[in-house]
């Protein structure tokens, strides 16, 4: 053996649900040899350094041991939350999993059915779908469907304050105006303190739009007082007045909503500047203490980013759906924020080039903040509409028809919380969501409701997308 030391690099492509994606695990081995039998090194690598060149993904061994008379190759494998991919190598080649670095998964399949037969004991087994081509999408940790079929494109996030626990979050793209956002001020001399100063904002956007202002709030101590004033103040004046107003505080943090701001500049003042300010009243331990505040050229509020936000839209090519003739949708939905002038978009089969299939957008009923549950069936010429409003316990409509567009073609394009055309956006979350290729009937929506369990794929298909064009370079 002639021992030799070299670092390695290892670069591959993946593509596939990143939301799902934990790592990667990466050997090299003998030309000869595979994961499961002999590496010269080996790592679990949870978060890889992505390239902007030819490849996604990059990983460099140091000082690895080698023999200059062998030939060597890269094995590549994506990790997944209770399952993994094949390993995949230099040539294209395959080996199977060999359980190295899987991750568990708290919501793995053996647990969701225990968990479904236990509740089966108190409720129908509606919940247990027995279908081989029913898609579930959980939105718990990724975008992917039970059977495997993933998002085409999407601008979304993962949220933990689903319905069942986690959820996706589909909304319009927006600006956070504030430098440093999560910046957390509190005051510990008196009642009074200030954030930012806003001047430098208005100067720039002017006075003519309208803007929304939304902040986590909280007192230090409540027992004299439990009302804090927002307003502007930058000494006994300021350059522009905004906001002025009294909120009642608790003494843990609370997200206050202001809509519908205008700034109007005071031409008389020689002020130059206009600080968010926050006093809960001298003497009284009122304290007040901010953070994550957002301020947005939009008349209401959206949720905190702490920059800009893309265009929220997720999309699913579905050829196999039958659009045009029997199908259930069934999605828990609660709205985030309210548009003033606009329809909230919430689910469209076969948008292109404004043909489609069917759509539907929310009415003023549903931007309450609660949680309902939406259930669309159609008998091949009409959709029907039940929604449930989980928080009241009461059905809020029950068989609402509509009529399919059935003169346009499908194209397999389903596409939650936007219509590609701008015309209506989301701004909600949306858990649980489920498609059937046939009608339910009135008996198992009545049960999905009055269960508000999540549910259980019978035949759940895993896709575990694996690597390729994976290359190994000794340094």
């Amino acid at each position: 053996m002639a021992e030799i030391i070299k670092d390695i690099t290892a670069n591959w492509n993946w593509e596939g649900d990143e939301f799902a994606l934990q790592g990667f695990n990466i050997a090299v081995s003998e030309e000869n040899e595979n994961p499961k039998t002999k590496t010269v090194a080996k790592v679990f690598a949870d978060s890889p350094k992505t390239t902007s060149g030819d490849y996604d993904y990059t990983y460099n061994f140091s000082n690895v041991k080698l023999d200059s008379n062998k030939n060597y190759k890269l094995w590549v494998q994506a990790v997944y939350p209770g399952f993994d991919s094949l390993w995949v190598d230099t040539a294209g080649k395959t080996a199977v999993d060999d359980g190295t670095a899987t991750i568990e998964d708290s919501d793995a399949f053996q647990q969701k059915m225990e968990n479904a037969y236990e509740n089966s004991k108190y409720f129908s087994k509606a919940h247990l779908i027995d279908d081989e081509d029913a898609h579930i999408f959980h939105f718990d940790k990724h975008l992917t469907s039970t059977k495997g079929l993933e998002p085409t494109n999407y601008t979304v996030s993962l949220r933990d304050d689903g319905k069942h626990d986690g959820a996706i979050a589909v909304e319009e793209g927006t600006e956070n105006l504030i430098p440093n956002p999560t910046r957390e001020v509190v005051s510990i001399s008196n009642e009074f303190v200030k954030y930012v100063d806003l001047a430098p904002i208005f100067d720039k956007y002017g006075t003519e739009v309208k803007y929304s202002l939304s902040l986590d709030l909280k007192s230090a101590d409540i027992s004299n007082k439990d009302s804090i004033r927002v307003y502007m103040q930058s000494g006994s004046g300021t350059k522009y007045g905004f906001i002025n107003k009294s909120v009642t505080v608790s003494e843990k943090y609370q997200r206050f909503y202001f809509d519908d701001l205008q700034p109007n500049l005071n031409e008389s003042s020689s002020y130059t500047t206009a600080h968010l300010a926050f006093y809960g009243t001298y003497g009284t331990g009122n304290y007040p203490a901010i953070k994550n505040v957002q301020l947005e050229i939009k008349p209401y509020a959206t949720s905190f980013t702490e920059g800009s936000r893309d265009r929220g839209i997720l999309i699913y090519n579905y050829p196999e759906f039958p659009a045009k003739d029997k199908w259930t949708i069934s999605f828990l939905y609660k709205q985030l924020s309210v548009h003033p002038t606009r329809y909230c978009s919430v689910i469209c089969i076969g948008e292109e080039d404004d043909n489609y299939i069917w759509s539907y957008n929310t009415s003023e009923n549903y931007k309450d903040g609660k949680w309902y549950h939406f259930v669309f069936k159609s008998d091949g010429s009409s959709v029907y509409r039940w929604v449930y409003d989980t928080e009241n316990k009461n059905i809020v409509e029950s068989g609402t028809a509509t009529t399919l567009r059935t003169t346009s073609p499908f194209n397999g394009i389903i596409t939650i919380g936007q219509q590609l055309d701008y015309s209506y956006e989301a701004n909600a979350l949306f858990d649980e969501m489920i498609f059937l290729p046939y009608e339910v009937d009135e008996t198992t929506i009545k049960n999905w409701y009055e269960m508000d369990k999540p549910f259980v794929d019978l035949h759940p298909k895993t896709n575990t997308n694996t690597p390729t064009n994976v290359v190994l370079t000794e340094v």
